[in-house]
C-alpha cells in the first residue's frame, strides 16, 4: 500500500473519449459506468464514445462525465494498492473528494452531481436571460488578491474573481461586457495575458445565489458521514470538520471563489514528502502543481497508471 494525496479535477478537464481505455480494461470501471448511467438516466458510455466536444461542454453532461472518470481512476488506483491520506477537488471535483473520504456512496455521488449540473445549468440560463451574455477569462501574471482588489476598486458591475488557480493565474467571471471592461485595468497592473474561456454560466460568483439555495435543498435530503480522511474545502481551503459543515460548504461553493492556490499551500505544508496524484482525466491540476514543492502525477489513462506502477508509486 502506497500513500498518496488525491486531487480531483473539475469542469475544464473534459475531452472526447476520455476514460474509455479504462472502461475497456477494467471490469470495475464498466460496472461504475452502468451505475452512473442508471442513476443519471444518460448513456454515459455512448456520450463519451460518440458525443461531440459541444456535447461535452454542456454543464449537466460535463459534470457527470468528469465525476465518472474521476471515480474510475480512483477505483483502478485502489486496486493497484494506492491509498489516499487526504483529498481535495477543484470545484466539481470536491464531490469526488467527499466520496474518496467515504462521506457518501457512489449512488449518492452521482445523484448529487446530476442534480448539481441541472441546477447550475438552469440558473446560468436564467442569469443570462436577465443580465446578458456571460463571460469568463483566465488572467495570467497576477495573484488572486490583486485581481480581487482591482475588481472592487473598479466598481464595474457583475464581475468577480472566481478561481484562485495559482499565484499567477486567476479566473474572473461575470457579464461578458464587464470582463471586457476590466481587461485594460488588469493589463495596467501587470497582467501578461487574458484568455477568454468557454463557459456556460457565472459559476463561483454571487450571481449563482439562487442555485446555491436550490442545491442546499437537495443536499439536505441525503445522509452524510464524517470523512475518514481529511478533505479540504474550496471555500475556505481548510479541512471539513462536520457533516453539517460539509453540506453547507458544497452549497456555498457555487457562489464562492475556488481557493485552489490556498489548498495547494496547505498541501505543501502538510504533505510535502508524499506525492500527489491527479485522480481523473487530463493534467489540469498537475500543471498547477508545477511551481510548487509537491510532485503531482497523472492517472487518467491506462498508460498513466502503468507509468505509476513502473516508477514504484503504486
Amino acid at each position: 500500500m502506497v500513500n498518496m494525496v488525491s486531487v480531483f479535477p473539475g469542469q475544464g478537464a473534459q475531452f472526447p473519449r476520455m476514460g474509455l481505455d479504462l472502461y475497456e480494461t477494467y471490469g470495475g470501471v464498466r460496472d461504475l459506468f452502468t451505475l452512473a448511467s442508471d442513476i443519471s438516466g444518460v448513456d454515459l458510455h455512448r456520450l463519451l464514445d460518440r458525443g461531440s466536444e459541444e456535447d461535452l461542454q454542456k454543464t449537466h453532461y460535463t459534470q457527470l462525465l468528469i465525476t465518472l472518470i474521476n471515480r474510475s481512476c480512483s477505483i483502478v488506483l485502489k486496486d493497484k494498492g494506492w491509498e489516499s491520506v487526504c483529498a481535495a477537488g477543484f470545484s466539481l471535483g470536491e464531490l469526488s473528494a467527499y466520496k474518496e473520504a467515504s462521506v457518501f456512496s457512489d449512488e449518492t455521488l452521482f445523484s448529487l452531481v446530476s442534480s448539481r449540473g441541472n441546477i447550475m445549468a438552469k440558473h446560468a440560463y436564467i442569469v443570462q436571460q436577465q443580465l446578458g451574455i456571460i463571460g469568463m477569462a483566465a488572467v495570467m501574471g497576477l495573484d488572486f488578491d490583486t485581481v480581487d482588489s482591482i475588481i472592487k476598486k473598479s466598481h464595474i458591475p457583475h464581475i468577480y474573481a472566481a478561481n484562485d488557480n495559482s499565484t499567477t493565474q486567476v479566473v474572473v467571471s461575470g457579464l461578458f461586457s464587464s470582463v471586457k471592461e476590466l481587461e485594460p485595468l488588469l493589463k495596467e497592473k501587470g497582467a501578461k495575458r487574458i484568455i477568454p474561456l468557454k463557459v456556460s454560466g457565472p459559476f463561483h460568483t454571487p450571481l449563482m445565489n439562487e442555485a446555491k439555495h436550490e442545491f442546499m435543498d437537495v443536499l439536505n435530503k441525503y445522509e452524510f458521514a464524517m470523512p475518514l480522511i481529511p478533505v479540504y474545502s474550496n471555500v475556505h481551503a481548510s479541512i471539513i470538520t462536520s457533516t453539517i459543515e460539509a453540506k453547507q460548504l458544497l452549497a456555498d461553493q457555487l457562489i464562492s471563489p475556488v481557493r485552489w492556490s490556498a489548498i495547494v499551500k496547505k498541501l505543501e505544508e502538510n504533505y510535502v514528502h508524499i506525492k500527489a496524484v491527479e485522480v481523473g482525466p487530463n493534467k489540469v491540476l498537475t500543471n498547477l502543481f508545477r511551481s510548487t514543492k509537491v510532485s503531482c502525477l497523472m492517472s487518467g489513462t491506462v498508460t498513466d497508471i502503468e507509468s505509476l506502477q513502473k516508477e514504484g508509486i503504486t
